[in-house]
């Protein structure tokens, strides 16, 4: 236990805020809260990391909510929400740009300090209107219920995942939100509790920080209750398979807790290990389309959906796909790896002999080179497209491919580029996804 706490002190002098930046972000709202006081009627509360000091050093933004009262409709909300983070920013002399979540809000920069106004409506915790209102229940709840060491436990959490990729709610990441790192800290105890119970999670694991659970069935399996609303998972974005990595990451921690797991990688990607790779591998398709002018968190659902619709495709051409998945930068691509060897020919299930004869002469009379298998009649024919670009380009030619809007146009436009031409993240994409990284090799 001792080495565990000599690693932690020196985490926290590397990693948690010190009293200076602590002040500043506290000055800088005092500041813009002060002035939106002039500018309007409305109160404000800090909310985020930055309200419970649980933001790593280096990384303390201001999340300043205008808190309008709750029967202000939200197109008026969202109105004046705006208008008046654009006076304030300008009353300022500092830059800024409105940005779109569920709510329109104004991010602009003050004295160094990234700043993001607001709007949402000032309800009680059960009769919010929109995720947006349940974000100063969250402040509150946390500022309440956080021991100052578990304070500190957050910090060190949050950069152990974001060195290993895990941290982040965007649908982009689908790893681990701010809160939900607040929850299960505070839930084991703190970082070390946590990471010990973690490595015996199960895939169906049920964590209730406050006690309020009410039994509501979710559609994952991991779920972390929030306590300002009892039916909903804190932990819904997070993907199975990031849980499983941060599993076998506490694991390793445990069995040899250093600093290497809080420090940020710094590494090239091996670009000529990744084209070996894709020369020892079967066929490794690239394809190549224009990327919608779309928030990531719609982007990369649809592309997920998109990549989804195209595996399906060929296995139901019956080529086998081993590897697939997307990286999206100035363009998007989309990589496929396949066995290219299939025959010119398919086999059509039929129905079984012992089925209806009408069924069995129907199939008979339509179909030519019969044979039976299992008791069932089978036959052989030509298939029309054998080469497998001939297929992913009827695919994204197709009217009924099930693509989402904005992606089918460009996709018709899309073409096939050499997996191995690209830039260092598209390097780095591939040796993910060719686990050439072996990140969770002990």
């Amino acid at each position: 236990m001792g080495s565990w706490q000599e690693l932690r002190k020196n985490l926290l002098k590397e990693y948690y805020p010190s009293e200076k930046e602590i002040d500043r972000v506290s000055q800088v709202y005092s500041r813009v809260s002060g002035r939106i006081e002039e500018l309007s009627d409305l109160d404000t509360e800090l909310v985020g990391s930055s309200s419970r000091n649980t933001f790593v050093s280096g990384l303390g933004d201001i999340d300043i909510f205008l808190m309008f009262p709750h029967e202000v409709e939200s197109s008026k909300l969202e109105e004046e929400g705006v208008r008046v983070g654009k006076e304030v920013f300008e009353s300022f002399g500092a830059e800024h740009h409105v940005e779109y979540s569920e709510h329109p809000y104004v991010q602009g920069r003050l004295d160094g300090v990234d700043v993001e106004v607001v709007p949402c409506h000032d309800v009680e915790k059960g009769r919010v209107k929109s995720s947006v209102d349940r974000s100063p229940h969250h402040a509150r709840w946390m500022r309440d219920n956080l021991t100052e060491q578990q304070r500190e436990d957050v910090v060190l959490l949050k950069q152990m995942l974001d060195s290993a990729g895990l941290y982040g709610s965007s649908l982009k990441t689908r790893g681990f939100s701010g809160y939900l790192c607040e929850l299960l800290v505070h839930h084991y105890g703190g970082l070390r509790s946590l990471l010990q119970n973690s490595r015996d999670w199960s895939r169906n694991m049920r964590v209730d920080p406050a006690e309020v659970d009410t039994g509501h069935e979710f559609e994952s399996g991991f779920v972390v209750i929030d306590p300002v609303d009892p039916e909903r998972n804190v932990a819904a974005v997070l993907s199975e398979d990031n849980l499983a990595r941060f599993m076998l990451l506490a694991s390793d921690f445990e069995t040899d807790p250093s600093i290497r797991f809080f420090e940020e990688p710094d590494r090239q990607p091996d670009r000529l290990a990744v084209k070996k790779e894709i020369e020892r591998r079967r066929e490794v398709l690239a394809l190549e389309l224009d990327v919608p002018d779309k928030p990531e968190d719609v982007l990369y659902p649809q592309m997920r959906r998109l990549q989804s619709k195209l595996v399906s495709t060929l296995e139901d051409e019956d080529f086998r796909v081993f590897e697939s998945g997307f990286h999206l930068n100035e363009k998007a691509r989309l990589v496929v790896e396949v066995d290219p060897g299939r025959t010119g020919v398919e086999n059509q299930r039929g129905p079984s002999v012992f089925h209806d004869s009408d069924h069995v002469e129907a199939f008979r009379n339509t179909h030519d080179d019969l044979y039976v298998e299992d008791a069932r009649l089978m036959a052989r024919r030509g298939r029309e497209l054998t080469d497998v670009r001939q297929v992913i380009k009827e695919f994204t030619e197709s009217d009924s491919n099930g693509v989402p809007d904005g992606l089918d146009s460009r996709l018709r436009r899309m073409c096939f580029v050499d997996p191995k031409s690209g830039g260092e993240d598209w390097f780095k994409f591939l040796e993910e996804l060719f686990h050439l990284e072996n990140r969770w090799e002990k």
